[in-house]
């Protein structure tokens, strides 16, 4: 049944591992362990990979052994049909999910009410678990990248960030959408919003497989400058500073535009702006998710305090551009407006 199941057809009970092993190792050249060395793993408690491979130095001193973790994760960058069919039905259930958690939102509504209702309606559609600690950010906390306190109450007048997905087959959904909690935005906000909007629909434009990655985000940064300005939360003489990559513009748009996608949320393959040169090639996986985060600050006119907007898509590279895999989630203003006050 193993060999029908897998195509491979040398397959072994488990308690002829050790024997295998004594059998093969002291004639192989080389032999492939794994270890995770993505930068953003952090190992407390040794794993089981570090354990045999701790003991496969103790018990052949002499064997050559490479780490298989850079190979296998150049293989994960290039997803294969049945990848994408998973990631697709992650967002399918986290879209199912969000557009009833937009009949919920309401003024006074708790943060952390907001992350059970969506608990609920990911678990009852098959996941067993959020695909990362989701991010419910109402009021000034819009404006904190990586809110996960979820603990207070979402008041009238108010915008609500969630940063949200959920796994299918192992592979994530990772999708973002900031609406008004009494499901109307102030014209500054529906600003603000528009302008995000615009950078996201600029930034899929020009996601295409050839592009490098470190070029893609510092052209989604330049665009952002022209939003800044239309806000006129910066000047045309400070972009004019540097017009290539004005400094100015990390002040309200501090991270980058999108990540890998995967097995993991943050995926192997490096993030774009990693020092090695990464083209985009069709069949990677990646987030599209440009953000504005205007805090409370003297230099900043008051009304625009405390309004962060992120609005964040799933693409997978085609040939020719590429295909958003949350497509059916809304992203228009007047869309998500109508849909918080129950009228679509």
């Amino acid at each position: 049944q193993a060999r029908e199941l897998s195509g491979i057809q040398d397959v072994r009970w488990p308690d002829e591992y050790d024997a295998l092993l004594e059998a093969l190792v002291p004639s192989a050249s080389m032999v492939f362990v794994e270890a995770n060395q993505h930068p953003r793993c952090t190992c407390p408690v040794e794993t089981r990979n570090a354990r045999m491979t701790k003991e496969l130095k103790e018990k052949f001193p002499d064997a050559v052994l490479k780490n298989v973790y850079e190979i296998m994760a150049d293989m994960r960058q290039i997803k294969k049909p049945e990848e994408i069919k998973a990631l697709k039905k992650a967002c399918d259930i986290t879209n199912e999910g969000f557009r009833e958690l937009l009949r919920f939102i309401r003024p006074g509504v708790g943060e952390w009410q907001i992350e059970g209702f969506l608990a609920n309606e990911f678990i009852s559609r098959g996941p067993r678990k959020f695909s990362f600690l989701p991010i419910i950010a109402s009021g000034k906390d819009t404006c904190v990248l990586h809110y996960i306190q979820n603990d207070k109450r979402c008041e009238d007048g108010d915008l609500v960030l969630m940063d949200i997905g959920t796994e299918y087959g192992n592979y994530n959904s990772d999708m973002t959408r900031t609406v008004p909690v009494n499901g109307k935005f102030t014209p500054r906000q529906r600003a603000v919003y528009e302008s995000v909007l615009n950078m996201m629909t600029y930034a899929k434009k020009i996601l295409k497989p050839g592009i490098l990655k470190s070029e893609y985000e510092r052209l989604v940064r330049v665009f952002a400058a022209g939003e800044l300005v239309k806000l006129g939360l910066i000047t045309p003489a400070q972009v004019a500073e540097k017009p290539s990559d004005p400094p100015i513009v990390r002040k309200y748009y501090m991270h980058g535009c999108s990540h890998f996608l995967g097995l993991d949320v943050h995926d192997v393959g490096g993030r774009f702006e990693d020092e090695k040169p990464i083209l985009l090639q069709a069949g990677m996986c990646t987030t599209v998710e440009p953000g504005l985060y205007i805090a409370a600050a003297p230099d900043i006119p008051a009304h625009f305090h405390n309004i962060g907007v992120r609005i964040e898509d799933d693409l997978v590279v085609t040939a020719t551009g590429a295909d958003n895999l949350s497509e059916a989630l809304p992203r228009d203003a007047t869309g998500l407006e109508n849909w918080v006050r129950g009228l679509q």
